[in-house]
């Protein structure tokens, strides 16, 4: 499509031609039958009567997760429903005002019109469209997603006591709503609750899986594990033979290896703070061994060591001492060149190296030498 298509026509009547006769046509919007194949006639009585009773509830008892929600069942009832030809209709103008808005983008950041000498008036206008565009698509998508929120509450439902509130619930899968939103395309003729029903789910259950485990897990594991709990249920089903690892891996197209380390991995999760026997005072994190941790006797020896090397430092000279710990490291956090003990001191390099020098032969030849020998080896 070119530029010149889209201004020399009447860009407000094209655009908006489809959205106004979903407004003026009121009893196709509230036709459920078309949308989707959920009821909800039994949800906005339920909504109704909770509505009635509000006024009776003392607000003050009421668990504010459970306001909240209320508030947000309340406020979907005024949003209308759409039927299959309402759906088609938004999701082309989405569309048609997406791709004319993308074409304006790319004309006036291309080469071509910052080369051209084009009026400030003619710029200011395509601008004023490329606005118009944008903000009508996504005034489109805001009622499409909102027409469809009740769908989102349905299936959330059915995630109920999976380790996730209602209200988490009923996020995730609004996500997922505006992800179909932003891939349906009308032209393939299924229904959008069809289409959506596949992203809300995947949005469900991807959440569930990665918020409500204590051991965060990839979700494409647990997917593999999924699948293979499946298929051991189905081969052990009316038989008393324990199905093996190579037996599932075989029908689930999954390697033994795998199988097996799935298998493996469903035993119980057990907190350390748990008391490790009935009436005692002991926790698993007090009896479990740390593979990672050092013995006893590192800690010993590095003790000692500290000590014998501090010793060894008193029976230098003050200047001696401090060179020393500034080129090891020692009571410092890192360690210094000479040139930077050289500035300190007001003293030349080589000097420096020779007063190191010294100190060093004078700790070799102390009482305490052999024993610092010991600790390099």
């Amino acid at each position: 499509m070119k530029l010149k298509q889209i201004v020399g026509h009447d860009l407000e009547n094209d655009v908006l031609k489809g959205y106004e006769s979903i407004s003026s046509n009121e009893s196709e919007q509230n036709s459920l039958d078309d949308v989707i194949e959920i009821d909800f006639s039994s949800n906005k009585n339920t909504y109704q009567e909770l509505e009635k009773n509000d006024a009776q509830l003392d607000t003050e008892k009421i668990n504010q997760n459970y306001r909240l929600q209320f508030a947000y069942y309340k406020d979907l009832n005024g949003e209308e429903l759409l039927n299959k030809r309402d759906e088609v209709v938004l999701s082309a103008q989405m569309k048609i005002c997406k791709a004319r808005a993308e074409i304006i983008s790319d004309y006036l950041s291309s080469k071509s019109s910052k080369n051209e000498h084009t009026a400030k008036r003619k710029r200011a206008y395509l601008e004023t469209l490329l606005r118009l565009f944008t903000n009508r698509a996504l005034k489109l998508k805001e009622k499409f997603i909102k027409s469809n929120l009740r769908f989102v509450i349905e299936l959330a439902n059915r995630y109920q006591a999976r380790g996730l509130p209602m209200s988490d619930l009923i996020q995730e899968g609004n996500i997922g709503l505006m992800k179909a939103v932003e891939k349906y395309d009308h032209t393939k003729g299924f229904k959008f609750s069809t289409y959506s029903a596949w992203w809300i789910h995947q949005s469900l259950s991807r959440a569930i899986m990665e918020q409500t485990k204590v051991i965060s897990i990839p979700v494409y594991l647990q997917e593999q594990g999924s699948k293979v709990y499946r298929t051991k249920a189905m081969l052990e089903h009316n038989t008393d033979k324990v199905a093996q690892p190579e037996e599932i891996a075989q029908v689930a197209s999954i390697s033994a290896d795998l199988v097996s380390t799935i298998l493996k991995g469903r035993e119980l999760t057990v907190p350390l703070e748990l008391s490790a026997v009935d009436e005692d005072t002991r926790t698993y994190l007090d009896i479990v061994p740390d593979p990672n941790s050092k013995r006893a006797e590192h800690y010993i020896a590095a003790h000692s060591m500290t000590s014998k090397i501090r010793n060894s430092l008193s029976r230098l000279s003050e200047r001696e001492r401090e060179i020393l710990k500034m080129r090891f490291g020692i009571d410092y956090e890192d360690t210094h060149k000479l040139d930077q003990i050289a500035i300190k001191y007001g003293l030349s390099r080589e000097r420096i190296r020779q007063i190191e020098t010294i100190a060093l032969n004078k700790l070799a030849d102390s009482e305490d030498s052999q024993v610092l020998k010991e600790y390099l080896t």
